[in-house]
C-alpha cells in the first residue's frame, strides 16, 4: 500500500494573483474587438455588396436589392 504521507497535497494558490488566463487587458484588445472586427466585417459585406451591384447589375441579386431599398424607400 502506498504511504499516505507521500501523497501529493495541492498547494494554496494567492487569491490576489491573477491566473495565466485571466492578464488584464489593455486598451489595444478593446480597439480591436469593438471596433476593428466589427467595422471589417461591415466593410466586407458592403464591398462585396458594391462589387456584385458594379459587376453584375442585371442578376436576381442585384433586382432583389433595388426592389427591397424601393419597398422600404
Amino acid at each position: 500500500m502506498a504511504d499516505p504521507q507521500s501523497k501529493a497535497v495541492p498547494s494554496k494558490v494567492d487569491a490576489k494573483a491573477p491566473a495565466e488566463g485571466d492578464a488584464p487587458r489593455g486598451r489595444l484588445s478593446w480597439l480591436v474587438g469593438w471596433v476593428l472586427v466589427p467595422s471589417s466585417i461591415v466593410g466586407v459585406l458592403f464591398g462585396g455588396g458594391v462589387l456584385v451591384g458594379a459587376h453584375f447589375a442585371e442578376s436576381w441579386l442585384a433586382r432583389l436589392v433595388v426592389w427591397c431599398v424601393e419597398l422600404f424607400g
